[in-house]
Parts: structure tokens; sequence; C-alpha cells
């Protein structure tokens, strides 16, 4: 069941369909933004210093595709993605750390 979330999040909760949030590069990979799941992780784990930074570096990402600065948008893409995935893995450590003490 975590996979299939995990998975989610990875294609930023999009269809197949190209998007203004996503950019099909040359190489057939596609460039996620993704600036819905960075904010809906933001306003609902309420961990708020890496649920922004999320939200700051996609929104660098969907700038970045708009200008057609592809390696730049996929840098700022897997920073995004990194920050949701930290937000959405330390909630339920400090959750517990805060119980427990």
């Amino acid at each position: 069941m975590t996979d299939l979330y995990v998975q989610l999040l990875m294609d930023g909760f999009s269809d197949e369909t190209e998007t203004p949030d996503t950019s099909q590069k040359a190489d057939g990979r596609r460039i996620h933004d993704y600036l819905p799941t960075s904010v809906l992780v933001a306003c609902l784990c309420f961990y708020m210093p890496t649920g922004l930074l999320a939200v700051r570096y996609a929104h660098k990402a969907r700038q970045s595709l708009r200008n057609g600065k592809e390696e730049e948008a996929e840098r700022f893409s897997r920073n995004a993605l990194l920050l949701i995935l930290t937000t959405v893995f330390t909630l339920p450590i400090l959750c517990f750390t805060a119980f427990v003490t």
C-alpha cells in the first residue's frame, strides 16, 4: 500500500496526458513540478520548514518549465520531491517522539 502512495507522489498525481505542470523531455521522460502535491503536503502535514521549501522548489520548477530550462526544472523538481518525501516521513517520527516524551 505504501508503494502505491510513493508512486503517486513520484508521478505527481497526474495521468499520462501532458498537463501544464509537466513537460516532455527530448529523451521521452517527463518532468513534473510537483506544485499541487507540495502544497497539499505542506497544508496537511503541518511540518512547515520542509513543506514550504517543497512549495518553493516546485514553483521554481514550474517557472523553469515555462521558460524552457529543462535541466534546471529537473533539478528543482527532484529537490521538491525529496522535500515532499522528507515532510511525509518526518511527521510520524515527530509525532511518535512527542507522544513518548
